[in-house]
């Protein structure tokens, strides 16, 4: 009967658009949609609903980590010019402020980060800065370092700091993910679009774990990405 133009509720499925508050996968990609029509261009978009619900739909992105960097301050749009014509996407702007657009095809045929990765992330995050002036330590006055498997000459921008086996980062990370009681599904992140854990007196435990245990090496940054990607995560 027609009076039953009354709405039925949402089709039910489960998947990680229930994570963002949606019953399926379609309402949650007409959510996506409707925001980027609505979202005037080169008007940004900082906080609110809005901010949450395209953070969480970059999250499904397969290259999120690489995306987010050093953070998301805020998202727009703009016209994308392509060789297929232009068309209207998503840009966003990180906290350096170096901005960069993203496709929404590969947020809803994607994964979210997985919470592990996403664990990791905010704990190397984390110990930027004391790595940093390990590396920076490593250096003759000419500027050259030894990569310490291939014996090669470096200069810096060939080199990598890389953890040395057996305490790679990921040992180390679980080893003090375990005393620390911070799980992959516990933890909690800074609200700013930003791997990075909120809580600054487990940041300050992490490094200083970090500190005392972490053995580094230099490696020639080909050399590191090779090892990286036939080495499984737990002797990275």
């Amino acid at each position: 009967m027609d009076k039953d133009k009354l709405k039925r509720p949402p089709r039910q499925t489960k998947g990680p658009w229930n994570g963002l508050g949606f019953a399926n996968k379609g309402l949650w990609v007409e959510a996506v949609h409707e925001l980027k029509d609505r979202t005037p261009h080169g008007v940004w978009v900082q906080a609110g609903p809005d901010h949450d619900l395209i953070m969480g739909t970059l999250l499904f992105h397969p290259d999120a980590i690489q995306k987010i960097g050093c953070g998301i301050r805020r998202f727009s749009t703009r016209w994308n010019p392509t060789e297929m014509g232009a068309g209207v996407c998503f840009w966003f702007e990180r906290w350096d402020a170096s901005k960069e657009d993203f496709g929404l095809g590969h947020c809803f045929a994607g994964k979210p980060v997985p919470l592990r990765l996403r664990l990791h992330s905010a704990l190397r995050y984390a110990i930027n800065p004391t790595k940093r002036v390990w590396f920076d330590t490593q250096f003759d006055d000419l500027g050259f370092a030894v990569c310490e498997i291939s014996g090669k000459v470096l200069e810096r921008k060939d080199a990598n700091a890389d953890h040395k086996h057996p305490m790679t980062f990921v040992a180390l990370a679980d080893n003090w993910c375990a005393m620390s009681g911070v799980t992959p599904e516990n933890a909690i992140y800074r609200p700013d679009g930003f791997f990075a854990l909120a809580d600054d007196h487990l940041n300050q435990s992490w490094v200083a774990y970090h500190v005392a245990n972490v053995t580094y090496r230099i490696l020639d940054s080909r050399v590191n990405s090779q090892l990286g990607a036939r080495a499984p995560e737990e002797h990275r």
